[in-house]
């Protein structure tokens, strides 16, 4: 296996532990993510996560559609964002 793939593959697997460690299935809160196999990999019912084909693609309307699906945690795929660095955009959905 090629080393690029072995590391995709630990990095949807430390998502989807972190999903299954964090996300509370019972509330009415949901996730965002377009990276399926680290939805399946964290054993969170599918009904839970909303991708790409459900938002609007305005920035604004992506934003708002985050808050009133109570959004709480979004899974970027092909871009590690390090902690402490800010997605353009996230600060102002998350200060509402």
């Amino acid at each position: 296996m090629a080393p690029w793939v072995t590391q995709q593959t630990s990095a949807q697997r430390a998502v989807g532990d972190y999903l299954h460690a964090k996300f509370a299935p019972n509330s009415n809160a949901t996730i965002f993510s377009d990276e399926g196999t680290a939805t399946v990999m964290s054993g969170v019912p599918e009904e839970k996560f909303l991708t790409s084909s459900d938002a609007p693609r305005d920035r604004a309307g992506f934003l708002a559609f985050l808050k009133a699906k109570h959004v709480e945690y979004l899974v970027f795929v092909n871009r590690l964002i390090q902690p402490g660095e800010t997605v353009s955009g996230v600060e102002e959905w998350n200060n509402q």
